[in-house]
């Protein structure tokens, strides 16, 4: 049995504007006289996540066993990277090592998150809105980042 701890599940409102901007950077060079258009690049990021989210979808369905995947929010990796970690390792029948910790927590202190500053961006720079995006991702979003509510057995 194969396991997959998929990638952080994020709001597709932050991340679109966010690939959008990297994508902008690494192509800017190519339009030299500035005709790059961040609306049509905002539309090919929509195209291209749309994409990416069918095929995390499709993937998902064609394994059976719901236990070989363990999702992770983005939020949950910002707030507590460790125990998220450890959560990850829990569900596959792992355990972090106290070596692994220390070295997580190390890394942690030592690369804090916007160490090198924030990129500033927004939906609306690249014609979309966090609306639409929201509504063209609904199906993401129930599937991956609503969290439900606690089971009668857990409580």
């Amino acid at each position: 049995m194969y396991l997959f701890a998929h990638f952080p599940h994020s709001e597709l409102s932050a991340v679109l504007p966010s690939l959008a901007k990297l994508m902008e950077t690494q192509v800017q060079y190519l339009y030299e006289d500035k005709t790059l258009d961040r609306r049509v690049l905002g539309r090919q990021v929509m195209r291209m996540t749309s994409a990416m989210t069918d095929r995390l979808h499709a993937f998902r369905g064609k394994h059976a066993n719901p236990d070989q995947f363990f999702d992770v929010r983005y939020d949950e990796i910002v707030s507590d990277p460790v125990g998220t970690v450890k959560g990850i390792y829990k569900h596959f029948g792992l355990v972090v090592s106290a070596e692994h910790e220390s070295l997580m927590r190390t890394y942690l202190a030592e690369n804090p998150q916007g160490r090198h500053g924030r990129a500033a961006y927004e939906a609306e720079d690249y014609g979309l809105s966090k609306r639409e995006i929201n509504t063209h991702f609904a199906d993401y979003v129930n599937n991956y980042l609503v969290i439900p509510p606690p089971s009668t057995t857990e409580l």
